[in-house]
């Protein structure tokens, strides 16, 4: 019976202590209270059906002819706060205008405020603002901009945070930091 004992005892210790060494570090952070890293690849895809962002002269109400950016989209890929994103992520614009002293030098250069709503696989949820801006060079469309985390729900309640992002759309690498502050 000894024998068993002793052969059952590391069985249980290994098998039955084991844990997620992802989430005992995030837990072990978010109660410290302190920066935890932020990376990942973040892809859109624009929603079918939906009408287009208009670009605005600034200060103006006078749209620029031809000239427009997604409204909405639908967003995919992997940050290390949440994992895989749930496929209902998705980002809405705001507002866009076009850089006019960029405009003066022969670019074309939008700025603009989208937020988003990012889901984790479970179903919990962070909530972002981005101020962007995109720049057309030849074919490709080069963006660059921050992140601000406002919130958001389950594992990520009080969340906050911030970041920048830079790629070539419909790709974009994020990083920065976040942290749980209450």
């Amino acid at each position: 019976m000894k024998k068993l004992i002793v052969f059952l005892l590391p069985l249980v210790l290994i098998f039955g202590c084991s844990r997620d060494a992802v989430n005992d570090e995030n837990v072990i952070l978010k109660k410290a209270k302190v920066p935890i890293p932020m990376k990942g690849v973040i892809c859109m895809t624009e929603k079918e059906g939906v009408e287009r962002m208009p670009v605005w002269f600034p200060g103006t109400e006078t749209p620029v002819p031809g000239v427009s950016m997604s409204r909405e989209a639908w967003l995919s890929g992997h940050l290390t706060l949440c994992g895989k994103l749930g496929e209902e992520s998705s980002m809405t614009g705001i507002y866009a205008y076009l850089d006019m002293e960029a405009y003066g030098e022969g670019r074309i250069v939008l700025n603009a405020l989208y937020t988003a709503r990012i889901f984790a696989a479970n179903g919990d949820f962070i909530d972002l603002n981005s101020p962007i801006v995109i720049e057309k060079i030849g074919d490709e469309r080069y963006i660059t901009g921050t992140v601000t985390l406002t919130g958001g729900s389950g594992n990520y309640e009080n969340i906050t945070g911030e970041g920048v992002l830079n790629g070539i759309i419909p790709c974009w690498d994020i990083s920065g930091q976040y942290m749980f502050p209450r």
